[in-house]
């Protein structure tokens, strides 16, 4: 019989056992709500981003649509909502929201914009169960509207 090398022993069970250090790591920690945040102005968006976080909630943002639709694959089991700005480029917010849809119907939408919305698009806004912000907004007024996005979405108030 061959006598096994510590450091293959100890390398073995901690390959072995990683998935049970992670389950007991994340299972002190609370779960936070997942946003994604998509605005073309740097500012705006760093802005929103910070005030999510300090609210407890994670954000994942992107610049534009492309990005946008690249981050929503990367992260669609994990979001809860989306706050996303109507005039974003290449194409303008209507690829995204699409994507959004088809990807995850029951996620909380909340769409920005300097401008009032068109018809066209506060009707798409609002058959997909989502809310309009009107630029400029303040921080306490996104944090309102996305607690009660989500109060009126889960019905729980938890998120």
């Amino acid at each position: 019989m061959r006598k096994l090398d510590s450091k293959f022993v100890k390398m073995a069970l901690s390959w072995l056992f990683w998935p049970l250090r992670l389950v007991i790591l994340l299972g002190n920690e609370k779960m936070k709500p997942t946003l994604l945040v998509v605005d073309d102005e740097p500012q705006l968006l760093r802005l929103m981003t910070q005030v999510l976080e300090r609210e407890d909630y994670a954000v994942v943002s992107a610049p534009d649509g492309d990005e946008a639709i690249s981050v929503l694959g990367q992260h669609v089991d994990s979001l809860c909502g989306a706050v996303i700005d109507v005039f974003i480029p290449p194409r303008g917010s209507g690829e995204v929201l699409e994507a959004l849809h088809a990807a995850r119907p029951d996620l909380g939408l909340i769409v920005v914009s300097g401008a009032p919305l068109e018809e066209g698009m506060a009707q798409r806004v609002e058959s997909m169960g989502g809310r309009f912000l009107q630029k400029p907004f303040r921080p306490s007024t996104l944090i309102e509207t996305v607690r009660d996005l989500f109060d009126a979405s889960a019905g729980t108030g938890d998120v």
